[in-house]
């Protein structure tokens, strides 16, 4: 008996084929609003999510969950894509990135989003 391992290598590419908008300097508590446009040129579409790198500037990335309360209205389909961030705090300041999961290949898309405080604002983030 024969047992095949089938081990995916993915392939990250940062692409012009991936257009990003919205504001990138928010105050505490406003709404963050990121909309992706996704050019036809990428073929072979298995998967779209949104991530983000952790504030620290580390490499490493975690899949943001668009169920969570805080991201609530997020939409991850065809042609265009929307990240919602309700209520942004420090906690949210950092690069996020839309993915785009092709046959062998993950291309993505980044921003940055930097939270400002004005005045007397106190740093709280509301868990919804």
């Amino acid at each position: 008996m024969y047992i095949y391992r089938i081990i995916y290598l993915f392939v990250e590419e940062e692409s012009a084929a991936i257009y990003i908008t919205g504001r990138e300097k928010l105050y505490l508590g406003e709404k963050a609003t990121f909309f992706a446009f996704i050019d036809s040129k990428i073929s072979s579409i298995n998967k779209i999510f949104w991530r983000r790198k952790n504030n620290q500037g580390n490499v490493t990335c975690s899949e943001i969950n668009i169920n969570d309360g805080k991201y609530s209205g997020s939409k991850t389909i065809l042609p265009s894509t929307e990240l919602h961030i309700h209520f942004v705090c420090t906690k949210d300041e950092g690069i996020y990135e839309v993915v785009v999961e092709s046959f062998n290949k993950l291309v993505y898309k980044s921003i940055n989003l930097d939270v400002l405080k004005g005045g007397e604002d106190t740093d709280v983030c509301i868990a919804m």
